[in-house]
């Protein structure tokens, strides 16, 4: 507030760094100035907090999906989305030969984390089944109390 408003959107940092530079001059002598790029990146699918974060420049892939919590239990590393403007592709991130979790996201950029869709015999056929004998159970001592 004691200086002014400063427009700087889409100048390169250097311009920003000398037009902060000169207005502040007049204030104090040999000002130093740290300046921040800061980014936007959506993350989503299968993690556990998606959201619109605001990322500093030069925040990696893996660092924005562990921004928003990492993958969920049904979160696959290995099938992560990245839409770059008119580029979509699919990162395997748990390959460490390749290195996809270093790269740097980019403004705009969308990451979606893939969903395990594999049948699980335990989790999709035997917990429901488990869950409507505890239910018919329960209705059945409800009916049997009210009788007497």
């Amino acid at each position: 507030p004691l200086l002014q408003s400063l427009t700087v959107a889409r100048l390169p940092i250097s311009a920003v760094r000398q037009r902060l530079g000169d207005l502040l001059a007049t204030y104090r002598q040999d000002p130093e100035i740290l300046l921040e790029l800061i980014v936007p990146v959506s993350v989503g699918g299968a993690v556990r907090a998606p959201s619109l974060y605001r990322v500093s420049h030069g925040t990696t892939i893996m660092e924005a999906v562990a921004l928003a919590g990492g993958a969920s239990e049904r979160g696959r590393l290995d099938r992560v989305r990245l839409v770059r403007g008119n580029t979509d592709v699919t990162l395997d991130l748990t390959d460490q030969s390749v290195l996809f979790g270093r790269i740097p996201v980019l403004s705009g950029d969308q990451l979606f984390v893939g969903r395990r869709s594999e049948f699980s015999f335990l989790r999709d056929v035997l917990v429901p089944i488990t869950s409507l004998g505890t239910l018919g159970v329960s209705i059945a001592t409800l009916i049997e109390r009210t009788r007497e």
